[in-house]
């Protein structure tokens, strides 16, 4: 909120550079200065584009209101190594493909939702229901890309300040190369290429791309800030003080010459009249100390036993609670743990894959085009087609997964592991797999029924040249006549 008076701001002013005489805490000082700026702001005209561009360069604080809106800083995607749980693989996601200037340009006007929708993209209802705002100003932060959001679902405001604090994006690849799925020490690992669409982006309670940490997907402010309320500053503390002092002086004057009545005059009464008086008085008044007594007694009974009641209540409460307590720590523990061990996995398998993803020489460049203009020319027999090469694969691995999906046709070579073979002795192995091969997709036995497959080729002059393998009926059978059922006359008659 903004100061109320030039003391106040003074004060803050103070307060923000760590100069407070009066116990206000730095991070309270910063915040009514910065509210102070953004009156000043408003008065001026500053536009929401102004304050989204304050909350990109940290001169705001995330969340900001701003009329009928929240402008919030929120991660549209992380790039590097990560883990799905629900797939149960890791994900790499290239820097290069995501950390461009045209795929930050992407991100204007994306749309930000609440929760993933069933399917992998928005329909209209589905947008209808879950939209709550969309990315006005998207940039680039270390390895992640960021944009300020306008959202204009109050409740969803509030979720994503609590439960919900982090982000999922939906991007999807339409190239079927773009993608590829491989094995590493033993876990699967998708590596994505170059994104065809971007969806849109979910607020959800956990995201991908935290990697294993807290939910930090949207940046609501400074963690020192949380459970600032709870704290009363030492200024407030002295403030409560001193009004203590004030009503209980009040209360002394209220009640100053006390509530004792002025005591009723004697009356002069014979020496044996006052005596029985008094004697009849005492009486009296024994009788109703003995009541009293008595009564004393049974509700201290009563309250022992109620208090007994409330001991065995409290104390049932106490092991519910610590029972319950130590479940949540033993809960929380085993999650922290958890997490640990993933972020762990994580960092490891990043490192593995950035020893992979290297640029590559201008000889393995050659070495991987040669290696799948050959493992193609052979496949196209089959009516296949060689896969790219993977990022940061190099030739000879490549090589052998082309030749491992040929091996079938080879009846010598197809229980052979390529992957124990070094380079002479694979390149005997991979000349006999491409050779057999080649005879297995002209044998006619192995033909495809009723199609031809084309085997495009160049000669020497670079002219194209196409041969057809596969089932001769293909094309034959449209010359060919049908066939009938006729019987031969073998009887002669005479003219």
């Amino acid at each position: 909120m903004p100061s109320v008076s030039e003391r106040q701001h003074r004060a803050m002013e103070s307060a923000a550079h760590g100069h407070s005489t009066l116990g206000i805490p730095k991070s309270v000082g910063e915040e009514f200065v910065n509210a102070d700026k953004r009156a000043d702001s408003a008065e001026s005209g500053t536009t929401e584009l102004d304050v989204a561009k304050a909350i990109r360069d940290g001169e705001l604080s995330s969340p900001q209101q701003y009329e009928n809106v929240w402008l919030f800083d929120l991660r549209i995607t992380g790039t590097g190594t990560s883990y799905r749980t629900e797939h149960d693989e890791f994900v790499y996601r290239p820097p290069e493909n995501f950390l461009t200037e045209e795929f930050r340009e992407r991100c204007y006007g994306l749309p930000v939702i609440f929760e993933h929708p069933e399917k992998s993209i928005l329909s209209t209802e589905e947008y209808r229901a879950r939209a709550i705002g969309t990315i006005v100003l998207p940039y680039i932060k270390g390895d992640e890309v960021w944009g300020i959001a306008k959202i204009f679902d109050v409740d969803a405001a509030a979720l994503m300040c609590t439960s919900h604090a982090s982000t999922s994006p939906a991007v999807i690849f339409r190239d079927a190369g773009s993608a590829e799925a491989v094995e590493v020490d033993g876990k699967s690992v998708l590596i994505e290429g170059k994104p065809s669409y971007l969806d849109h982006l979910a607020i959800c309670e956990e995201g991908v791309w935290d990697k294993g940490g807290e939910p930090s997907g949207v940046n609501t402010g400074d963690p020192e800030m949380d459970g600032m309320e709870e704290q009363v500053p030492a200024w407030a503390d002295a403030l409560m003080k001193r009004m203590d002092s004030v009503c209980s002086r009040m209360d002394a004057i209220e009640n100053k010459g006390g509530d004792e009545m002025p005591a009723k005059p004697l009356t002069a009464d014979s020496a044996e009249v006052a005596a029985e008086r008094e004697g009849e008085k005492e009486m009296a008044l024994e009788k109703k100390a003995e009541g009293e007594l008595a009564a004393a007694i049974k509700a201290g009974e009563a309250e022992h036993r109620d208090e007994e009641r409330a001991d065995s209540t409290e104390k049932k409460d106490e092991e519910e609670k610590e029972r319950a307590d130590s479940a949540a720590r033993a809960d929380s523990q085993r999650l922290a743990r958890e997490n640990e061990e993933l972020r762990a996995q994580i960092k490891r398998m990043d490192g593995t894959l950035s020893t992979l993803i290297k640029p590559l020489s201008i000889e393995d460049r050659d070495a991987l085009a040669s290696a799948q203009m050959r493992a193609d020319s052979v496949m196209q027999m089959f009516g296949q087609s060689a896969t790219a090469p993977l990022h940061g694969e190099s030739p000879i691995e490549y090589r052998k997964r082309l030749a491992s999906k040929l091996a079938a046709h080879s009846p010598d070579m197809k229980g052979i592991k390529l992957d124990s073979l070094d380079g002479a002795a694979f390149k005997v192995v991979e000349d006999k797999i491409y050779a057999d091969a080649q005879v297995a997709a002209r044998n006619p036995a192995s033909a495809p029924a009723g199609r031809l497959i084309p085997i495009v080729s160049r000669d020497e002059a670079g002219r194209q040249i196409t041969r057809f393998t596969g089932d001769i009926d293909a094309w034959m059978q449209h010359f060919k006549a049908p066939g009938v059922v006729c019987k031969l006359n073998r009887q002669a008659k005479g003219a």
